[in-house]
């Protein structure tokens, strides 16, 4: 693969047309060959007009577009109605909300000819013209405080391991041969899934740093907490099929909101236990004071230092929650399961 590889760039999409158009349109200028690269959009269901929009804009396009019709089966299944429609050496997974810079591909898929990587990631930048909500809502995600820097755009010290995104992937069409396909059971976590499977392959996986793609940030609370509140949910179902890929970092959420609720109804019994409540909030909130304040320098505008901390607090709450509902749903299924053998 030393020759440069013929690409599939994969773009699931759903009711989202006027940043789709963006996104192809910013795919002309990138520093490739437009006969070694072709781009894959799945419409996963839309009601919005996503195929006309498309169509309106063919002329303006100068690589080779394919454009498929699904029903509304989820993420997963579109990006595999895509492997499966693309013809490329290397398949490149992004969103329908990201905008490309010249030499973003070239420098995504470097990395593969070596044959021991199975798939590269590259980090994906918040577009700056985005409001302060959403601003405030990528912070609150990619932070230390927020994640524990494994989505950090703006630290490098980190508790656990990043993988490769699904805005901004890479890896080999003979990976998915030998690996399958997206598990169409998981969204979000799909990902996470895939780059598990490339390493239990035998695999190893890429990072490029300067590879970054300019991704759209979620720019609503009714958009936020569903996705967090999924993430959680889908960690465990990754920790039960993973589990040598376990991290601290993954319970940390659901283990300080579980001994938070603890301490509540502990301090009814005795003032020890509202003196440790107490202990236990003011290093929480000492923390979110201090991303307050890193958002603040970041962004130097103050408004920052009042709109994170609450979104990280629910946030946490939220993958909390997630975490604690899907460990509740695999509890009850072993206990089905182990009634069922018993009877």
């Amino acid at each position: 693969m030393k020759k440069l590889p013929s690409v599939s760039i994969m773009i699931p999409t759903f009711n989202r047309k006027a940043v789709l158009v963006e996104a192809l349109l910013s795919l002309n200028n990138i520093d490739y060959p437009k006969n070694l690269f072709e781009v894959v959009v799945v419409n996963d269901g839309s009601s919005d007009g996503t195929e006309k929009a498309v169509n309106a804009i063919k002329e303006k396009i100068n690589y080779d577009l394919k454009y498929f019709n699904e029903k509304r089966k989820g993420i997963s299944h579109a990006k595999n109605i895509a492997i499966n429609k693309s013809r490329g050496e290397v398949i490149v997974s992004t969103d329908d909300d990201c905008l490309f810079e010249k030499a973003w591909l070239k420098k995504l898929i470097e990395p593969l000819n070596d044959p021991k990587i199975g798939a590269v990631g590259g980090p994906d930048r918040a577009i700056r013209n985005e409001n302060v909500l959403a601003k405030s809502i990528d912070f609150a995600f990619s932070s230390f405080i927020g994640s524990g820097g494994i989505h950090g755009r703006f630290i490098k010290i980190k508790l656990g391991n990043a993988y490769p995104p699904g805005c901004n992937m890479a890896f080999k069409r003979d990976v998915v041969k030998k690996i399958g396909l997206f598990d169409e059971t998981l969204a979000p976590g799909e990902d996470t899934d895939f780059n598990h499977r490339i390493e239990k392959a035998g695999y190893k996986l890429d990072y490029v740093s300067d590879a970054f793609v300019w991704h759209r940030p979620r720019n609503s609370i009714k958009r936020f907490v569903p996705y967090i509140f999924k993430r959680g949910r889908a960690r465990v179902e990754i920790i039960r099929r993973y589990p040598q890929y376990r991290e601290l970092i993954y319970y940390l959420p659901a283990v300080m909101l579980l001994t938070g609720l603890f301490l509540i109804i502990l301090s009814f019994l005795s003032i020890i236990f509202i003196k440790i409540l107490g202990v236990f909030l003011l290093i929480y909130f000492l923390l979110l004071f201090t991303a307050g304040l890193s958002a603040y320098q970041t962004y130097k505008n103050p408004v920052y230092f009042f709109i994170v901390p609450p979104l990280i607090l629910l946030q946490h709450f939220l993958h909390g929650l997630g975490f604690m509902k899907g460990s509740w749903s695999l509890f009850v299924s072993k206990l089905k399961n182990y009634q069922v053998k018993r009877s």
